[in-house]
């Protein structure tokens, strides 16, 4: 546990910094999904992660392709801020169906 806490501290001292789960928040709170832990347990290590690293974002997403979409979407958003564009001028999403149709 304490390599996990070391790698969460350091990502969390990135500005743009993300930690995307991979299971709605909803199934850490459920004992058919989490048959190892109880549900207490799941929303406490929750309410932890979120006390102990309070800049690190944490981000539910349902199944990997939501979570990749997600991904994709905030860096590409960060690079087009840091570039000093407002809004990025296409999403990630667009770019990958664009370049798929083609």
């Amino acid at each position: 546990m304490d390599v996990l806490r070391q790698r969460l501290l350091e990502l969390s001292s990135y500005e743009h910094n993300a930690l995307v789960i991979e299971a709605p928040f909803a199934d850490f709170l459920n004992p058919v999904k989490v048959h190892h832990w109880s549900a207490a347990f799941c929303a406490r290590a929750i309410a932890e992660l979120y006390a102990r690293y309070p800049r690190l974002r944490v981000v539910f997403c349902t199944n990997r392709k939501i979570a990749e979409a997600w991904t994709r979407n905030y860096f590409a958003a960060v690079l087009a801020v840091s570039a000093g564009s407002s809004t990025p001028k296409e999403s990630a999403i667009e770019d990958r169906g664009v370049a798929e149709t083609t």
